[in-house]
């Protein structure tokens, strides 16, 4: 719904990692490239934080506790070495998620005001 004001936006997409799948849909996807560690949401567009530019913005949602498990940290460390300057952000709640993307493609000034 804030595409319209900002296209970059556009650019965030979910990656299904997660979830129960059947035996032949979790073969298909393998097929397919899916591979385990993938974080949840990408943002293929550049932004910044505190200053910092970077090329695009990974994030991974968690609930409770949990905590990124040995494949996500293993797939963070590999773009790191290997990719672009990229954010890496673990949100716990929604809001959080909303607020590291308006932050990251600059817009936190609108972010909660009514129009």
């Amino acid at each position: 719904m804030f595409e319209v004001r900002n296209p970059k936006l556009k650019t965030i997409f979910a990656i299904p990692n997660g979830g129960y799948r059947t035996p032949l849909a979790a073969g298909k996807m393998k097929a397919e490239g899916q591979k385990s560690g993938v974080w949840d949401i990408f943002v293929a567009c550049r932004g910044s934080v505190d200053g910092v530019k970077y090329d695009g913005m990974w994030m991974e949602m968690k609930f409770g506790r949990n905590k990124l498990s040995g494949n996500q940290c293993v797939f963070k460390e590999t773009l790191q070495q290997y990719g672009a300057s990229y954010n890496w952000v673990v949100c716990y709640c929604w809001t959080d998620a909303v607020k590291v993307i308006a932050e990251y493609t600059g817009m936190e000034d609108e972010l909660w005001t009514k129009h």
